[in-house]
């Protein structure tokens, strides 16, 4: 079984079902105190848990974060910082909104992350970023 005592952060959702044994574990981990990074399978997980959670990083691509607001991708993508600013409020928590001009919001910043290119609009990105940044919570608890 799964020792959640022994980690100093998780990161969850890239490449997990949404069967009955995959629920179940998330909604385990989502109860956990440690800083956590939310992406794909598990952000449609944590709509009905919308609360302040200041140790969470949800990183939603426009379709992900219009499920979470109940609107469509069109809408996500016509107002950008309007719907961050909405995930942020309503989650409590650091929003990074994946697409051409990432944003990321934390409730006191807003930063537009310039970089990149369409080559990272592929399957297997969100993954790495989702590791990148549990890497940084790491060696920052860690340090």
């Amino acid at each position: 079984m799964f020792q959640i005592k022994q980690k100093s952060v998780l990161a969850i959702g890239p490449g997990l079902s949404g069967d009955k044994r995959a629920k179940a574990l998330i909604t385990r981990l989502l109860r956990s105190t440690l800083p956590t990074v939310i992406d794909a399978g598990a952000l449609d997980m944590i709509k009905p848990l919308a609360s302040a959670r200041y140790n969470w990083i949800i990183t939603p691509h426009p379709g992900e974060a219009a499920r979470l607001l109940e609107t469509t991708a069109e809408a996500i993508q016509a107002n950008r910082i309007k719907a961050i600013l909405a995930l942020q409020q309503k989650y409590g928590c650091t929003v990074v909104l994946k697409g051409a001009g990432t944003l990321i919001a934390d409730g006191k910043n807003l930063f537009i992350c310039a970089a990149g290119n369409s080559g990272m609009a592929s399957d297997g990105m969100g993954d790495l970023l989702t590791g990148m940044i549990a890497g940084h919570l790491w060696r920052k608890s860690s340090s």
